[in-house]
C-alpha cells in the first residue's frame, strides 16, 4: 500500500519521517533538539524538587 499526501504526492515510509499538519513529510531534523539545549534546562533532582515545595509553602505561609 502506497501513502500519498492530499495533494497525490507520495510520502517517505521511513523510520524518521514525521508528517506535517499540511500533510507534506517533515524536513530530516526538524523534530530532533539539539543537545544543547537539553542540557541547558534545569536539573531535576529529589534536591530541588524538595527545596521548590518548601520555597512555596514559604509563599503561602506569607514569609516571603
Amino acid at each position: 500500500m502506497d501513502l500519498h499526501n492530499r495533494w497525490g504526492e507520495p510520502l517517505d515510509k521511513g523510520p524518521g519521517a514525521l508528517i506535517g499538519p499540511d500533510g507534506k513529510p517533515l524536513p530530516s531534523g526538524a523534530g530532533e533538539q539539539p543537545a544543547e539545549e537539553e542540557a541547558a534546562g534545569p536539573q531535576l533532582d529529589f534536591f530541588n524538587y524538595v527545596a521548590s515545595l518548601g520555597f512555596q509553602a514559604m509563599i503561602f505561609l506569607g514569609e516571603v
